[in-house]
């Protein structure tokens, strides 16, 4: 038995020494890499064994009257190897194969705002190389009721005297901010900033964010010459150049902060949930994550939504919480109970 135990705890070190090693190499090969790393057929026989050896040694190394601690942190590893396997690509090919569940694993949607939409591009599918529905079905439908985009600000204008020369000066493009251009290059004004610059019916200038992007500015250029011209700078076309204009523009509108998507989850007809989803601020309803993966970057009329099933998470959930209060009680409030213990003894005793 005390053979076998050696032997047990001798290949549990190995292991957690080998997936030290591969989760150091996995980080230098980015994120698909790793995750074909740690699915490949290799590997899948490597987590198989290591969750074998480690449920044989709950038993055999973690009494669970003995030992609570190490037999929660063992029961602990065993729920997340398990849950990872449930909620993997494989799993899902295994239970579509042999069970017949056809399940989303993980995928995209594409949504066009004030419409619904229920199907989803499943990524594995479409990489298999058997014929196989690349589209499939939620259980419910995501209305976007509305698409917003948070930019930094503000943007930057660029000026200079000569087309060929670098960039000389730049600004920050805020209505009613001014800059001189040197002793003999006038000032610079902005008069307005658009985010999505149009033209009503009237053909008066409109800024209209809602409706998609053509970021513009508005200047005023001043001469020393006491001449002003009005004009405005487009970051998707090229700079206009007058007859008489004397410098060169360019604006980059601000960066995006952050995107916003407002769902409505339609299911029987009736708003079963509702929500935002943001950059790192996912949406969970009915079994799936939805995360902010794309959006229209022309007109902003519409989002793509990451689906992502949550199979196997909270089994995850349950190794980890397990791993947790295993390390406590067997680190702290075990040695803190025969501390108790001991002096209860020598309390009995007298013995001090």
């Amino acid at each position: 038995m005390n053979k076998a135990k050696n032997i047990l705890h001798l290949y549990i070190i190995v292991s957690l020494a080998a997936l030290a090693g591969m989760s150091v190499y996995g980080a230098f090969i980015g994120p698909f890499g790793t995750k074909s790393f740690f699915n490949s057929p290799t590997l899948v026989f490597f987590w198989i064994i290591f969750v074998v050896i480690i449920f044989i040694s709950l038993f055999l190394l973690a009494n669970p009257f003995r030992s609570p601690g190490l037999f929660f942190m063992h029961a602990g590893i065993i729920c997340i190897i398990i849950g990872s396997i449930c909620g993997s690509a494989n799993a899902n090919k295994l239970m579509k194969k042999h069970l017949g569940i056809d399940r989303i694993h993980r995928g995209t949607t594409q949504i066009y705002k004030g419409q619904s939409q229920n199907f989803v591009f499943d990524a594995d599918d479409s990489n298999s190389t058997k014929p196989s529905p690349a589209f499939k079905q939620l259980p419910f439908s995501i209305s976007l009721k509305n698409f917003r985009i948070d930019f930094y600000e503000p943007g930057i204008l660029y000026i200079k005297t000569e087309q060929r020369m670098p960039w000389q000066w730049k600004m920050e493009a805020r209505q009613g901010d001014e800059k001189q251009l040197g002793d003999t290059g006038g000032t610079i004004k902005i008069l307005k900033v658009f985010k999505n610059y149009q033209m009503d019916t009237n053909g008066t200038p409109v800024d209209r964010p809602q409706d998609g992007f053509n970021a513009a500015v508005k200047i005023e250029y001043n001469t020393v010459f006491g001449s002003s011209i009005t004009k405005y700078i487009f970051e998707g076309f090229e700079n206009p150049v007058l007859p008489d204009d004397k410098i060169f523009l360019s604006y980059k509108r601000p960066g995006i902060k952050n995107l916003y998507s407002d769902i409505e989850i339609i299911k029987d007809g009736k708003t079963a949930a509702q929500g935002t989803i943001a950059v790192n601020k996912p949406f969970h309803y009915g079994g799936f994550y939805f995360y902010q993966f794309d959006y229209d970057g022309q007109t902003g009329q519409f989002t793509v939504l990451q689906v992502v099933s949550d199979t196997g998470l909270f089994i995850i959930y349950a190794g980890l919480l397990l791993l947790v209060l295993g390390a406590f009680w067997h680190f702290w409030f075990q040695n803190i109970a025969n501390m108790l213990r001991q002096l209860k003894v020598r309390q009995a005793t007298n013995v001090y």
